[in-house]
């Protein structure tokens, strides 16, 4: 397990500690809990350098959690989603 991350974005927080990205305050619920091998993430660029992205269960097809990283959260966050979506995609390839 890596060191545990976590940073702002907007009304939520998000944290990851290399094996479960948590998100407080995401969507009207105190917490949510996705795990590598069990979940996709998208990202886009929004409006005014904000991030969008979008987290869901892999085997789900509704139930994603959307969120909005604003422009001044990005440099905190970014690393966070970044090494959530690398463990996705780690876990979609087996490894």
């Amino acid at each position: 397990m890596g060191d545990v991350r976590e940073a702002r974005c907007g009304d939520m927080v998000i944290r990851f500690d290399g094996r479960v990205l948590e998100l407080f305050g995401a969507g009207g619920d105190a917490e949510k809990r996705f795990h590598p091998l069990v979940s996709r993430i998208e990202t886009n660029e929004g409006r005014g350098g904000a991030l969008y992205v979008k987290v869901r269960h892999a085997k789900r097809s509704h139930g994603s959690i959307p969120f909005e990283v604003p422009a001044e959260h990005r440099p905190e966050a970014e690393p966070i989603i970044a090494a959530f979506e690398a463990a996705v995609l780690a876990g979609e390839a087996g490894g």
